[in-house]
């Protein structure tokens, strides 16, 4: 009897009960929170108590078998009524500072509110704060386009307002610009036969939110506090910028340091600048802070009534208000407490001011001001009141004994500023605004030049290589150049946000950083060319996600060893290494089945590759249900080298352009990894000479080739694997660098056209191998061997034989071995990709895997059919229709006399290494020494060096496989071809066995 006791659904596991008959776009179906006490009239009810459904249920059992005593039900203890105090800090707003104070974790920050699931959070309450911007006029009507389930409206003055989903549709109105929406969660729908869209059972704010009509985006642009300690590691490690101790008065020279500008919007969180300043500060590096003022206020001015100017139609960026009112006295007190603030907080010496772009012309159309410009005798010298201005606002900042950084308007509009202040440059001529600055004895920094935001076609780092601060006149004195401090890159925040800061900003802020110090006489933008090409690579490495490699079983996930990816990518993290990851599920046309796990085919006969066939989807998104979330802490903006991840591998050249497949990708990517992931897709390639002519910068793949060890080579072939031809185990494929790392032919080749458009420099000499001589290999026994078996290979049966994928292997050697009882003609159909017949150990044919059906007769004995994989089809376009064409070993019926030969042992090879095996001596007899499945070992007689490369010469020999000391190096066939030498780098140095 299902409910027989009822239980109780604890904190929120009741879920809810829906009404799914009018599913709108403007509100949800109801839904109705179910109970916590889950006894629903079970016969014993949540506290195990016997109910009146128990007696009628024991009356009837008792018709028909005998009835025990049943224990009396318990006692409860009553408590009586509690009193229920209101904590300090008990109100919602002080419980949201107090965990503000508990960390991060518990503040999520978006551009939009996004619903409960998309935060990381399944139950409970979540409440959404912003500040209307004064663009929106109060009272002001929120609307809310979908929430899940119940909501609360208010503001700091607690004027609550609720809705539910089970209401009419319902606009708020709120008369503060600090906005609170809370949303309960009354439990997820549980019923079964639901099948709207998904976010009928999102929880929290799901839709828009509207303030009088206009949909509010209050987080646009907002780089979180991991964008600034990135920049900043990026900056320190990668650059090696040298910075001195923060006690002295500031942090640039010329020769050797270096600042950072941060500049922060109100979105930003005090604990999150400290948290940028500490971080800074533990790596050497004091924060300037910036409040530029009179102009560029209008985001923050607007607050204050009276505090801009008021002038229609001549404001700043199409507002009606424009810089700071100068004529204000209202203005001043407010600025004296900005500052007091600011500098209590920033610990340097310097505060940027401004006094940049000051629209005049709102000051002109403002009567008022005219009013008072004539009456402080400074009538139509709009300078002159720009000068009142900054006089009384540096005279705040000298009361708060800090020192200043001024833009160059400040200068020329004659402040009187202080000795110690640092002049900022930013227009084109900055060197006439140097010479005029250090003439007067005021020190100075640089931005223009470096205003690293703006994009030109081609490569434009060299341009700002060339802007050297020091080369403002040939004949300055060397007081002067004393006073050039440095100077500082730029970036707009209008023109990214935390998907794109670093890819704008680097490496092209590496060419500034390079000028600033170095020496003056060093201008050759060829001799920086290889450093910050090398710097880009340490910053942006690419990587493989083999699915085979990390579930060569189905369910058996395997990230160990020499597989760790995420060792891999911590390590990135802590080098500073950027990564671009390229998780498939089709990889590359060069590694084993294109990264497909070889048991994928066996999941159904009619199963498509890279396609949006259910069997195949719904394995990939299993797959990537495991792979993606543990990828999710090494995301860039989570903290992580991860900056992007790949969709798909070159899909543009795939003749079946399947869009539902690439979006159902682009979903569960997005769904898992968050919508601010940055994804790509990679397509084929242009002429090199082309692409150089148009300035463009070219990133080439397999410019270093590699090699594919073990089994990872693959194979290439048609649709119906007819057209087999194994890969090298080499990868370099013809590449400008040979797996070894040495340059080719190909290398010099692009090295004459890159010489065409800039400078090419020296080469090193490649590499000298090592010669260990002739090694003499001694048979030491058979894969069948039973000793061999036992350490590494394992048995079953097969009623019919079944594939190696079948089998639950991916690659190596399996072997169908069969009693005959009786003469008779064996036919094998097809095989893949080579078989060997063995008859009581003696060798009787050899069928290749281009043939079928192939017969032979048969006496009474042991039969061994001993099968090996050349690899797996890499090609993507192949794999599309029929991928069952590509699996391994015995494919087909075997007939003895026409019927179905069944009943078979199987032994599973799957050679992957060798540390499986124990030499425990050579065997005695020699006679099979030159049958298939024959293993020979050699020991190197010199020491092997782990910091030289070296090579397996296998000419002369037949078709297998290499293992040096336990690593497998890749199969040999010489004799077919083109590959004689496989490649054993050093670190694969031990007590060097060779098998």
């Amino acid at each position: 009897m299902y409910m027989f006791h009822g239980g109780t659904n604890f904190a929120y596991m009741q879920g809810g009960r829906g009404d799914w008959n009018n599913a709108t776009t403007t509100a949800y179906p109801r839904l109705w929170g179910k109970m916590t006490s889950y006894d629903y009239d079970a016969p014993l009810s949540e506290a195990g108590d016997t109910t009146w459904k128990y007696q009628l249920l024991r009356d009837v059992i008792s018709n028909y078998s005998k009835v025990d005593t049943v224990p009396a039900n318990t006692t409860k203890q009553h408590i009586g009524p509690v009193g229920m105090i209101e904590q300090p800090g008990g109100n919602l707003i002080q419980l949201m500072e107090m965990a503000a104070e508990f960390g991060q974790q518990f503040i999520v920050k978006s551009q939009f509110p996004l619903p409960m699931e998309q935060m990381g959070q399944n139950h409970g309450i979540v409440v959404y704060q912003t500040v209307l911007p004064n663009s929106i006029s109060l009272p002001a009507d929120i609307d809310i386009e979908l929430y899940g389930d119940r909501v609360y409206v208010f503001t700091e003055a607690w004027d609550v307002q609720i809705s539910s989903r089970n209401r009419p549709y319902k606009t708020f109105t709120v008369s503060n610009r600090v906005l609170f929406i809370l949303v309960e969660d009354n439990g997820h729908s549980n019923t079964g036969h639901v099948r709207y869209s998904y976010k009928y059972y999102q929880k929290g704010i799901i839709g828009n939110v509207t303030a009088n009509g206009q949909v509010f985006d209050r987080y646009h642009k907002y780089l979180r506090l991991h964008d600034f300690e990135q920049t900043l590691n990026l900056t320190l490690k990668n650059l090696d910028v040298v910075i001195k101790d923060p006690n002295e008065e500031l942090l640039l020279e010329t020769s050797e340091n270096y600042t950072l500008t941060v500049k922060t919007d109100s979105a930003t969180l005090q604990t999150d600048v400290l948290d940028v300043i500490l971080f800074a500060y533990r790596h050497g590096v004091i924060v300037v802070p910036e409040l530029d003022t009179p102009g560029h206020t209008l985001s923050w001015g607007g607050a204050l009534p009276g505090f801009l100017t008021h002038c229609p139609g001549h404001g700043n960026i199409g507002s009606d208000y424009g810089p700071v009112n100068p004529t204000n006295e209202d203005v001043y007190p407010v600025l004296k407490t900005l500052f007091t603030e600011i500098t209590s907080v920033f610990p340097g010496q310097f505060v940027h001011l401004g006094g940049d772009e000051v629209h005049y012309p709102c000051w002109k159309s403002n009567q008022d001001i005219k009013d008072w410009m004539s009456a402080h005798n400074m009538s139509g010298n709009y300078d002159e009141l720009e000068n009142y201005y900054e006089t009384r606002l540096l005279n705040i900042v000298n009361s708060l004994n800090k020192n200043y950084i001024v833009w160059e308007e400040v200068f020329y509009h004659h402040v009187d500023i202080t000795p110690q202040t640092i002049v900022h440059a930013w227009k084109p001529n900055w060197k006439k605004i140097f010479q005029d600055a250090t003439t007067a004895g005021f020190r100075c920094i640089l931005s223009a030049g470096w205003y690293i935001s703006r994009i030109s076609y081609g490569e434009d780092w060299q341009n700002f290589y060339q802007v050297d601060p020091r080369s403002f006149n040939d004949t300055a004195t060397p007081e002067q150049l004393a006073l050039v401090l440095g100077g500082t890159v730029c970036m707009w925040g209008e023109h990214v946000d935390n998907s794109n800061v670093l890819s704008r900003f680097w490496p092209r802020a590496s060419a500034p950083a390079e000028r600033l110090w170095s020496p003056a006489y060093i201008t050759d933008v060829g001799f920086m060319e290889p450093r910050i090409e090398a710097h880009r690579c340490r910053m942006v490495y690419r990587g493989y996600i083999p699915w085979n490699l990390h579930e060569p079983v189905k369910g058996q996930l395997d990230f160990s060893g020499r597989k760790d990816l995420f060792s891999y990518l911590k390590l990135c993290s802590e080098l500073e290494i950027l990564v671009l990851l390229r998780p498939g599920p089709f990889i590359a046309a060069e590694f084993e089945f294109g990264g497909f796990p070889s048991w994928l085919p066996t999941e159904s006969k009619t199963i498509s590759f890279r396609s949006s066939e259910p069997v195949y989807l719904k394995n990939v998104l299993t797959w990537y249900g495991e792979l993606l979330p543990m990828l999710v802490e090494h995301l860039y903006h989570n903290g992580g080298p991860v900056i992007g991840l790949q969709v798909e591998n070159e899909y543009g050249s795939n003749p079946a352009c399947d869009k539902v497949y690439l979006e159902t990708l682009t979903k569960q990517f997005r769904d898992i990894l968050g919508q601010e992931i940055l994804l790509y897709t990679v397509d084929g390639p242009d002429k090199l000479d082309e692409m150089l002519a148009y300035g463009a910068s070219v990133n080439m793949y397999m410019f270093h080739g590699g090699s594919n060890f073990a089994y990872t080579s693959g194979a290439k072939g048609n649709k119906d694997a007819t057209d087999f031809e194994p890969h090298t185990t080499s990868y370099d494929y013809d590449a400008p660098l040979s797996e070894a790392g040495d340059t080719t032919m190909k290398y010099w080749d692009i090295r004459a056209v890159n010489s065409k458009y800039g400078p090419v420099y020296d080469v090193p000499k490649n590499t000298t191998k090592k010669s260990y001589g002739m090694v003499d290999m001694k048979y030491w026994g058979s894969v069948l061997n039973d000793t061999f078996i036992r350490q590494c290979g394992s048995k079953t049966q097969n009623v019919r034989p079944l594939s190696l994928e079948e089998n639950k292997q991916t690659n190596g050697v399996i072997v169908y071995t069969k009693v005959i009882a009786k003469p008779g003609t064996l036919t094998v159909g097809k095989v893949r990709d080579r078989a060997y017949l063995l008859l009581d150990g003696k060798l009787l044919i050899t069928i290749k895997g281009s043939s079928s059906n192939s017969s032979i007769g048969l006496v009474p004995g042991k039969l061994d059919i001993i099968v090996l994989s050349d690899g797996h089809i890499n090609t993507g376009h192949v794999h599309m229709e029929n991928p069952r064409n590509y699996m391994k070993g015995i494919t087909e019926p075997v007939l003895y006399d026409s019927e179905p030969l069944l009943n078979w042992d199987v032994t599973l090879l799957p050679l992957e290494s060798m540390s499986c095996f124990q030499n425990v001596g050579q065997e005695r007899s020699l006679d099979q020494q030159f049958l298939p499945g024959s293993i020979y070992i050699g020991q190197i007689a010199k020491t092997c060096d782990p910091t030289t490369d070296t090579f397996v010469d296998t000419t002369g020999w037949g078709k297998g496989v290499v293992f040096f000391q336990d690593q497998n190096l890749g199969r040999h066939w010489p004799l077919a071809g083109p590959q004689l030498t496989l490649y054993a780098p050093g670190p694969f140095c031990g007590e060097v066995m060779l098998r």
